[in-house]
């Protein structure tokens, strides 16, 4: 598979401390089904911007946060990401220098059903997360 770094860095690091804007958030599990992944996500009330096929068990949803630092970012990360793990979202997803699948490579490792990462939702149109955490 591929992956891509969500928000972009400073070019000496691809770390929390090397993030040079808070565009995104990532809420992923392993642990649902994917049509219960699905379901949940579609009833958030968060401004979900793409839905990717990880070509395995899970979906990366992008969460545009448009923090106005790396520290709002982290802190509206730590929030959702409380908020979501109960209903088996992973906790390890609160880091601003996350990377996620790239819709259109195909993963070779634990890959489910041909391992494609796939763009399966796209909305260009998602606001920040101002007043929602």
């Amino acid at each position: 598979g591929a992956w891509v770094r969500m928000n972009p860095c400073d070019g000496r690091g691809i770390g929390d401390e090397n993030t040079t804007a808070c565009r995104w958030g990532l809420l992923e599990s392993d642990k649902l089904p994917l049509d219960l992944q699905v379901a949940l996500l579609a009833k958030l009330p968060v401004p979900i911007g793409a839905l990717i096929t990880s070509g395995s068990r899970s979906l990366h949803a992008w969460v545009r946060l448009d923090a106005p630092d790396t520290d709002s970012g982290r802190a509206m990360l730590h929030r959702l990401r409380d908020l979501m793990e109960p209903f088996g979202m992973d906790k390890r997803n609160a880091t601003v220098s996350r990377l996620s699948r790239l819709p259109g490579a195909v993963r070779k490792v634990g890959a489910v059903d041909g391992g494609e990462q796939r763009l399966v939702y796209l909305n260009p149109s998602a606001t920040g997360m101002k007043g929602i955490l």
